[in-house]
C-alpha cells in the first residue's frame, strides 16, 4: 500500500521508483555533480465509493527549472524514461520506490507528473447506478472501470518548491497522489499530487524505508538479491549485510543468506541510506514457503461452508497473464490447504490466529498459492495473511488500543462497524508520536495484519497515521513514514 519520495544528494540524482506495472526507469543524466533522488509513492483513499484496486500509468516525471534557477541554463530533468503503472491501492500507509534516475544539482521551480491511463475496481455504494464510459455499475456491485483522465498532467509549484538540490545534502522528496481529491463525482480522474521535502534521516540512518516488498527471487549475486516486485513489476537488486534477518524459511535453519534461492517468493523490508541512496539494502527477508504462483488480493466475500472466498486481485508473482489485476476471482481452497500469516518475524499477540477459512473475513489482504487458474476461478493450496490498509474514524483509545469506526462500506456491508487497532513497539506513527496524541473523531489510516476474533476484528498495526493532524500540519492527507 505506499508513497512517492525523492532522496537528493549532491551526487548522481538517483530516483528509485517501485510501482505496480510495466516499464523501467532510466538515468538520463550522468554528470559528476548530479544529485541522487529516491522517489517513492503514497496514496490517500477516496470517499463516497470503496476502491478495491486503482492503477494509474505515469508516463512522465520531471523537475523543472525556470529563468530564475541557480544553474546557468533553464530546462527540466526527466526522472523516468518509460511509463510505469502504479497500484495505488497498496500505497495508503506504506511507500514504494518509483525509479532510478539522475538530475543536476541546482534549483527547481516545480515538478510535473504526466499520466496516460487509469484502471480501477470499485464497490458502488452510492445508492444509484453509476455509468462510467460503457460500464453500468449498479449499487452494491463490484465493477471494473477505466476512468477518463480530464487533466493529463499535474504541475506543482507550491512548497517545497523552489527546491534546491545541493551536492552532498540528502533530501527526501515525498509525492502524494490523493485519490480522494483526484476522483470526481462522475469518476473521471483529475490527478491531484502534493510534495513534501525532508532532510532528516530516520532513526536508523536511512532516508527512506519501504516495508513489505513482495516478489520472486530471480538472481543471486555476492551478497545481493534481485527481486521482481509484484506490486511494481520492477526488478530490484538488494544488498544484504550481516544485520539482514531471515524469517520463515522452513527448509533452512541457517537463517542467513544461504536460505535464499532463485524462484522463491519472498517479502523484503528495504532501506536507502543517506550515505549511499542509490543502493537498496534489505533489513529482512521472509519466505512465502512453498508458494509457486502467488496471487494477492482483498477479500470481498467468504463462504466457510463451501471452503471458498472471493478476492479482488491487486497483484501476482511471478506475473501471470491469466490473472488480471482488478478482477474478481473465486478462490476454491483444497481440502488440505494450509494457512499462515506474513508476520515478518514479529511476535503476534496471544489469541490472534490465522489457521483456517473460518479466520478469513472481508477486508483482509491475502496471498494465495494458485495451483490452477481457470477463467475467474483459482484453486489454491495455501493462504497467507498479508498487511491490510484502510482508514476510519477514532472513537476511543484504551491504553494502547485504538477503536476505529466510520469504516468503508466493504467492511460495514459485511457487518463490521468497528475494528480494534493493537499498537505496540512495532508501530510507527505519522502526525502523532503515539496514541495519546489522537483526538476523538480524527481520521486514522492504519496498516497491519487484520485478524478475526470472537469479539470482532483486530488489526496489529505496523503503521498508524493521524491523517487529520497530518492534513493540518503538512497540507497532505497521508504522511510519509
Amino acid at each position: 500500500m505506499r508513497k512517492l519520495s525523492i532522496i537528493s544528494l549532491g551526487l548522481p540524482l538517483a530516483l528509485a521508483i517501485l510501482t505496480a506495472g510495466c516499464g523501467s526507469s532510466g538515468a538520463p543524466h550522468t554528470n559528476a555533480n548530479d544529485v541522487p533522488v529516491v522517489v517513492t509513492m503514497h496514496d490517500a483513499p477516496p470517499t463516497g465509493i470503496t476502491v478495491l484496486s486503482f492503477q494509474v500509468t505515469v508516463s512522465g516525471l520531471t523537475l523543472n527549472q525556470g529563468t530564475t534557477a541557480s544553474t546557468s541554463s533553464s530546462g527540466s530533468a526527466s526522472l523516468i524514461s518509460s511509463p510505469v503503472t502504479i497500484q495505488l491501492q497498496n500505497l495508503q500507509t506504506e511507500s514504494d520506490f518509483i525509479a532510478e534516475s539522475q538530475a543536476p544539482a541546482g534549483t527547481y521551480d516545480s515538478a510535473t507528473i504526466t499520466f496516460s491511463g487509469a484502471q480501477a475496481t470499485i464497490l458502488n455504494t452510492s445508492g444509484s447506478t453509476q455509468t462510467i464510459g460503457n460500464v453500468s455499475c449498479s449499487t452494491g456491485q463490484i465493477c471494473q472501470i477505466s476512468p477518463t483522465i480530464s487533466t493529463m498532467s499535474d504541475t506543482s509549484t507550491t512548497s517545497p518548491f523552489p527546491l534546491t538540490l545541493t551536492t552532498g545534502t540528502p533530501v527526501n522528496l515525498v509525492i502524494d497522489f490523493n485519490s480522494n481529491s483526484s476522483l470526481n463525482s462522475d469518476l473521471s480522474l483529475t490527478p491531484s499530487v502534493t510534495f513534501t521535502a525532508n532532510t532528516t534521516a530516520l532513526s536508523n540512518g536511512d532516508l527512506v524505508d519501504v516495508t513489505g516488498i513482495n516478489g520472486q527471487v530471480t538472481k543471486l549475486g555476492t551478497n545481493t538479491v534481485t527481486v521482481t516486485d509484484s506490486n511494481t513489476g520492477q526488478s530490484l537488486t538488494l544488498d544484504t549485510t550481516n544485520n539482514t534477518t531471515y524469517n520463515g524459511f522452513s527448509n533452512c535453519t541457517a537463517n542467513n543468506f544461504s536460505c535464499l534461492s532463485t524462484n522463491q517468493i519472498v517479502t523484503a523490508n528495504v532501506g536507502a541510506s543517506t550515505g549511499n541512496p542509490t543502493a537498496l539494502t534489505a533489513s529482512s527477508f521472509s519466505e512465502s514457503s512453498g508458494f509457486t504462483q502467488g496471487v494477492t488480493g482483498t477479500v470481498v466475500a467468504v463462504n466457510p461452508a463451501q471452503n471458498t472466498m472471493t478476492i479482488v486481485v491487486t497483484g501476482s508473482t511471478p506475473t501471470d497473464s491469466s490473472v488480471t489485476t482488478g478482477e474478481e476471482e473465486t478462490v476454491n481452497l483444497s481440502n488440505n490447504a494450509t494457512f499462515s500469516a506474513n508476520t515478518g518475524g514479529e511476535t503476534v499477540p496471544s489469541g490472534l490466529n490465522f489457521a483456517g477459512v473460518s479466520d478469513v473475513i472481508v477486508g483482509q489482504s491475502v496471498q494465495v498459492d494458485a495451483t490452477n487458474v481457470s477463467g475467474t476461478t483459482i484453486t489454491a493450496d495455501q493462504v497467507m495473511l498479508e498487511p491490510t490498509q484502510f482508514t476510519g474514524t477514532e472513537t476511543a483509545v484504551n491504553g494502547t488500543t485504538v477503536t476505529l469506526g466510520g469504516l468503508n462500506p466493504l467492511f460495514t456491508g459485511a457487518g463490521t462497524t468497528a475494528v480494534s487497532i493493537d499498537t505496540g513497539a512495532g508501530t510507527t506513527y505519522g502526525g502523532v508520536t503515539g496514541v495519546t496524541g489522537i483526538t476523538t473523531g480524527d481520521e486514522i489510516g492504519v496498516g497491519g495484519l487484520l485478524y478475526n476474533t470472537p469479539t470482532g476484528p483486530v488489526l496489529v498495526a505496523n503503521q498508524l497515521n493521524d491523517e487529520t493532524v497530518m492534513n493540518t500540519q503538512a497540507g497532505i492527507i497521508v504522511g510519509t513514514k
